[in-house]
């Protein structure tokens, strides 16, 4: 059984999560940059907009900020473009993995419309999944919004036990809802709501809801252990904005055939192995020295938009530096981490138990959850990938080497599917935190970290910054997408002068 850790939260004072500049920017285009493709007006005359990091927030910044008449140019430290759109190929025969990006929800409307855009298709897992679970050593199935089949001696109340397991999840996480308010009101969060989540991660805040433990240990299988961190308050306001969720979507061939997409249009706007060392403001322009093959260059232009990871942030040298307070904010916030371990069996034998969809099992072992991206793909073989964050991917990571931490997963992986050695055939071991573009899988906002998010926001002289960091819908890349939408309105504004950048 699960014992919370206590977090130290050092002490600040709050403020809404939407930073005023940027809603100045947006202005009356809000809500649509949320939730449509916007028609950018064509404003730009030319000028150059030098966008760090090439991402799906980079890319999509880019490729908007191109329809609205500018020119922009993208600086990628790796050779490849995507970031954590990141689909493996040819390691297992004709089927692939997912090492990033893994669904799309129906709620995530932007990420489904540029996958429309480019004409990408796009394949529903099934709807009436069964999964397993695998809590406090109890064993069952559970139909998703449908029946479960606890054991008898499994500790739920008898409220409890009336409902499947994944809709116990989600009842619980909608017993904020009511409390939280509309985390799309631009003065959101109210002062009174940041006092009730105050230092609660979301594990804790189950307690509010009357949970039993079980019911608790239940939700972080489903969840997976990042509850123990994410702070209550953002973790419910995320929740909420996928709170009529109920389609799961992915696309066909590999969810980063979205990024291509953006990348092919963009063509030669993307400069690859370009590390960014150093971005100068000034009052009429910017530069931003990087290095490429070894030498070092330099490019002018007109702005800057940072779609680097937060903590990648603090790799660059910014001239003026950054403010205090944008600095503090990419520092605290963690970045998770995240290892995901991936095995390919000869059958799909889970499917035996009736077991078809996306997500296969969620326990509360080591392994956390497993997911079949190749549900959605041909032939009778299967790879299943545990979904691995936080501690427990520190924990692998202190393992040797990658064959050994496939080792402990498989052994923790026979605990509840004793048959599963016999038909593995091949696997492999990835880790979000060692991949020096990202350090980590997504941004972990803490207990009482909510208020960090107007500075990451922020605008700085003529550099707007753009990222899942920057929004509520951290993770996913609905985020990165918002995003996206409002560096441009901020570039748009400032070029327009209805918003003047400040140095």
């Amino acid at each position: 059984m699960f014992t919370e850790r206590p977090i130290d939260v050092p002490q600040r004072s709050f403020a809404s999560v939407y930073d005023r500049r940027r809603l100045a920017a947006a202005g009356e285009m809000l809500p649509a940059l949320w939730n449509t493709l916007p028609e950018w007006p064509s404003v730009g005359g030319g000028r150059r907009v030098i966008v760090l990091g090439g991402g799906i927030s980079g890319l999509c910044t880019a490729w908007s900020l191109r329809k609205a008449g500018f020119e922009p140019i993208i600086l990628e430290r790796n050779d490849r473009t995507g970031g954590r759109f990141y689909t493996l190929r040819n390691f297992f025969g004709d089927q692939y993995a997912e090492l990033g990006v893994t669904r799309i929800a129906d709620t995530h409307v932007l990420t489904l419309a540029y996958a429309r855009h480019f004409g990408l298709p796009i394949l529903e897992y099934p709807l009436d999944a069964t999964q397993l679970y695998y809590v406090m050593g109890h064993r069952f199935l559970s139909t998703s919004r449908g029946k479960a089949h606890y054991p008898e001696d499994f500790p739920l109340t008898p409220e409890e036990r009336d409902i499947d397991a994944e809709s116990l999840n989600l009842q619980l996480a909608a017993k904020t809802f009511s409390v939280i308010g509309d985390p799309r009101d631009t003065q959101w969060p109210p002062a009174t709501v940041r006092s009730d989540f105050a230092g609660e991660t979301f594990y804790r805040s189950l307690d509010r809801t009357g949970a039993s433990q079980a019911a608790k240990e239940i939700c972080r299988a489903y969840e997976g252990t990042e509850i123990e961190m994410f702070g209550g308050l953002a973790w419910s306001a995320n929740q909420k904005l996928d709170a009529k969720w109920f389609h799961t979507y992915a696309i066909a061939g590999g969810n980063d055939r979205l990024t291509t997409a953006f990348a092919e249009d963009l063509g030669d706007c993307i400069l690859r192995n370009a590390q960014v060392e150093r971005v100068i403001s000034r009052k009429d322009g910017v530069t931003v020295e990087f290095t490429r093959h070894g030498e070092h260059e330099s490019i002018e232009g007109d702005f800057v938009v940072c779609a680097l990871p937060h903590r990648i942030l603090l790799e660059v040298a910014f001239d003026p530096p950054l403010s205090a307070p944008k600095h503090q904010a990419a520092s605290e916030i963690p970045m998770f981490t995240v290892t995901r371990l991936n095995f390919q069996f000869s059958r799909r034998f889970w499917e035996d138990e009736g077991i078809l969809g996306l997500l296969v099992a969620c326990t509360t072992t080591p392994v956390e959850r497993l997911w079949d991206l190749t549900s959605l793909q041909p032939g009778g073989s299967g790879i299943l990938t545990a979904y691995v964050q936080d501690r427990n991917a520190a924990m692998l990571d202190e393992l040797p080497t990658a064959a050994d931490r496939l080792e402990f997963g498989l052994k923790t992986m026979e605990s509840f599917f004793p048959n599963a050695r016999q038909y593995f055939q091949k696997g492999l071991s990835f880790s979000w935190h060692h991949q020096p573009y990202t350090r980590g899988g997504w941004p972990a906002f803490r207990p009482d970290q909510t208020d960090l998010i107007s500075d990451l926001q922020r605008g700085e002289g003529r550099v707007v910054f753009a990222g899942d960091h920057t929004c509520l819908y951290t993770g996913w890349a609905q985020g990165a997408l918002e995003s996206a939408h409002f560096a441009t309105a901020e570039i748009i504004a400032a070029a327009c002068g209805t918003v003047q950048p400040t140095i």
